[in-house]
């Protein structure tokens, strides 16, 4: 295992820049309604920020902790060598009351959609999917990353999202299909010469406090935001308790 976080400290030295502009715009079209425009297919832009956090989150965990302005320099120019930019929301939220009869965990984490500068729409599919990711806890990893590759491609191809819709729920796609308690596990199985099945029936295993951890990422506006939010959830999981 420490050769593996050696490996990712390496890989993300490689990553890092000075360059401290956090103004960047995001460059995915607006999907057309009218019926023959073009639709945006392909893969998911943003895959590369799950991964990009897996590695700053093995460096958190080796060195203990990272300063700020780390994180920021090294996501800023990952993004850039990605050509991943990032949108502004147009949309203006409405803030309404969460039930009183929600759990404080679940409360925050509706309360966190429903404020979000996300179109209805968003927000409904957004908290859909959420709600699947609970349900499927115990259910096999391998049966689970399918349904959230299908989710992945609908949003991709729903012509309803905006532009920042589309990029907030895809970097939580991405962020959830590299959360690092399950990659953790494959890799600590894979040591232990499991055979490909073993590996296939791992379980799916996530909880609220990485959701809302994960959405506030998403939800970021600038490569500013986004630092603060995953500098943040580094000292999260340092602080969750281990299951």
């Amino acid at each position: 295992m420490k050769t593996l976080k050696n490996l990712c400290v390496i890989m993300a030295i490689v990553l890092y820049s000075c360059n401290t502009s956090d103004d960047l715009t995001l460059d995915l079209k607006e999907l057309a309604t009218e019926t023959g425009k073009e639709k945006f297919t392909g893969n998911n832009p943003f895959e590369q920020i799950g991964s990009y956090y897996q590695r700053m989150l093995a460096i958190s965990d080796l060195e203990n902790d990272l300063e700020f302005i780390d994180i920021y320099n090294q996501l800023n120019q990952a993004l850039l060598t990605q050509n991943i930019t990032l949108k502004r929301s147009n949309f203006k939220p409405n803030p309404t009351e969460i039930p009183n009869d929600l759990a404080a965990d679940k409360a925050s984490l509706l309360e966190l959609i429903k404020n979000a500068a996300l179109n209805e729409s968003a927000k409904t599919s957004l908290y859909r999917f959420m709600e699947d990711l609970l349900k499927y806890n115990g259910d096999s990893r391998d049966f689970v990353l399918r349904q959230v590759n299908n989710y992945e491609l609908e949003t991709i191809n729903n012509i309803s999202l905006t532009s920042y819709d589309r990029q907030v729920i895809l970097t939580f796609i991405t962020l959830v299909k590299s959360s690092p308690s399950h990659n953790n596990a494959y890799i600590q199985q894979a040591n232990e010469d499991e055979d490909e099945d073993e590996l296939e029936d791992q379980d799916w295993d996530i909880t609220i406090g990485e959701t809302c951890m994960y959405l506030n990422i998403s939800l970021s506006e600038t490569v500013h935001e986004m630092a603060q939010a995953m500098h943040k959830s580094f000292k999260g999981f340092k602080t969750s308790p281990k299951s």
